[in-house]
């Protein structure tokens, strides 16, 4: 984008506001450790989030369509060949079927979520080393450790959130909140903005999977007890902690574009805050219209 006369400040935003949408568009880890700590469908939770991911993904295009008419940048000047086109498609075509297969599985009933991470990793091994070429089998052991570290990680978060659930639940700390909130918790509309606010909050400074371990055994309960679908409530969960991914002080991923962009996180604000503000947009829309998650699930279970 730098080279085709981009503003670098926008360029990394947006390359920044676009990564939240991977947590969202299945698969998703997010989606699965809450999938495991609400007991819900981890397949009906991939259906649930691909509408509210697109939404978000269309969003972000009109905005930088209508920066872009503003600023003036163009597209490259010469336009892909048809040719051009179907080699790239052929280059990125058995990549692209992983989360095909994924998913696929997971809706058609052939796998669980579990088994479904077993045949992506035997189908990504593969792919890597025979056809692509890029993974050896000297690299395998690096890549195995690394993956164990990170699931190590992931384990002792879930179990820790399950000894938080337990404690929670033993001292009816959601019957307590559900007091004080009062009036709030018997009305979905307040309940679901405070909790909103609470979460984009909370984004801003706890790392996405910690997040989703604390506030998952917080809320449940409540939003439950409000009436609220627990799908529903997944993707209102993803979303506002995929914000915060883009929000500082932790903001991981703006933090990483800048680093490559090679400029500081203040003087991406111009372009950051309209980009947050039209995923505001979208967060309200999802929390406030639970047909466009709930929607696919029904009509695809069905």
């Amino acid at each position: 984008m730098i080279k085709e006369g981009y503003d670098k400040r926008f360029a990394a935003t947006i390359v920044a506001s676009s990564a939240t949408i991977g947590p969202i568009i299945p698969p998703s880890i997010v989606f699965i450790l809450y999938g495991v700590m609400a007991s819900v469908s981890i397949g009906d939770l991939f259906i649930a989030g691909i509408v509210p991911g697109i939404l978000m993904g269309v969003s972000l295009m009109i905005y930088s369509y209508v920066v872009g008419k503003k600023e003036g940048y163009r597209a490259s000047e010469r336009r892909a060949t048809l040719k051009e086109i179907l080699v790239g498609a052929k280059d990125a075509l058995l990549a692209l079927i992983m989360p095909v297969i994924i998913i696929g599985g997971i809706i058609s009933g052939i796998f669980t979520a579990t088994e479904s991470g077993v045949i992506a990793v035997v189908y990504s091994i593969i792919i890597g080393m025979f056809v692509y070429k890029e993974i050896t089998f000297k690299d395998l052991w690096p890549i195995l450790l690394k993956t164990a570290k990170s699931t190590a990680t992931i384990i002792f978060l879930i179990g820790s959130a399950s000894l938080f659930i337990w404690v929670l639940s033993f001292n009816s700390i959601p019957n307590q909140i559900l007091e004080v909130l009062g009036p709030v918790a018997d009305n979905p509309i307040l309940l679901l903005l405070l909790i909103n606010i609470i979460l984009l909050i909370a984004g801003t400074f706890i790392d996405t999977i910690s997040a989703v371990s604390i506030f998952t055994p917080l809320f449940l309960p409540i939003v439950l007890a409000a009436g609220i679908d627990p799908i529903h409530f997944g993707v209102i969960l993803a979303v506002n902690l995929t914000i915060g991914m883009v929000t500082p002080p932790l903001g991981v991923c703006l933090f990483v574009t800048s680093s490559i962009a090679k400029i500081s996180v203040p003087k991406m604000f111009k372009y950051l805050i309209p980009q947050v503000g039209v995923l505001l947009v979208v967060l309200i829309i999802i929390t406030y219209v639970p047909s466009i998650s709930l929607f696919p699930v029904e009509l695809l279970i069905e």
